[in-house]
């Protein structure tokens, strides 16, 4: 398995619902099968993310790791963070590393799944 950190770009949008959890987690995950790259939301809001990818043949795991920022709430608003990955997505399941779920990857264009 391979474990990186990765860079996270500054974007941020409005979660909409109720309070958040404490811990970092994925909001949404975006990928196509070909692509090594998968885009994420994250719970962190302005906290510094940092992605942290295991990758194995079948499954991705992926961790999230934040700063306090004083003033900064997780449950504010996402962070947008982009993971390289060593090989394509394929039909890897991906996982959030805070609460062991499988997490749907929606497509970067179309309405179906990517897994």
């Amino acid at each position: 398995m391979r474990r990186s950190a990765i860079a996270v770009w500054a974007a941020s949008a409005v979660l909409l619902g109720g309070c958040g959890p404490a811990e970092p987690m994925l909001a949404e995950v975006y990928g196509d099968s070909p692509s090594t790259n998968l885009e994420m939301s994250v719970n962190t809001c302005n906290q510094n993310p940092t992605l942290l990818i295991e990758e194995s043949a079948t499954k991705i795991i992926v961790a999230v790791e934040a700063d306090e920022v004083e003033g900064s709430a997780r449950n504010d608003c996402l962070d947008g963070a982009v993971a390289t990955l060593a090989q394509p997505l394929g039909d890897r399941e991906v996982i959030d590393a805070a609460t062991g779920d499988v997490v749907v990857v929606l497509p970067l264009e179309g309405d179906e799944p990517a897994n």
